[in-house]
């Protein structure tokens, strides 16, 4: 039902005006990836906002030993299927 009525795209063109009101410039999307399986509705909503998308620094992680840090991409990348940006 909120699909076919659109209401997502209400609440953030609300959002929007309310933050425009307030003078509040910037909104964080929250990190998101295009996926290359299936369709990806939720990056397709978030890229047709119009805006200015702005590079952040990415994902980091630190490790007590650095030897973790090359198992842990691994493990992120082939068993949890986690794109690292």
């Amino acid at each position: 039902m909120a699909r076919q009525t659109s209401a997502s795209y209400f609440m953030y063109d609300e959002l929007f005006k309310h933050l425009r009101s307030e003078n509040i410039d910037t909104f964080d999307m929250d990190k998101l990836l295009p996926s290359t399986e299936g369709v990806n509705n939720v990056f397709y909503f978030k890229n047709g906002i119009n805006g200015t998308h702005i590079q952040l620094n990415g994902e980091w992680s630190w490790y007590k030993k650095p030897i973790y840090r090359p198992m842990m991409y691994f493990v992120k990348k082939y068993l949890m299927k986690k794109k690292e940006i």
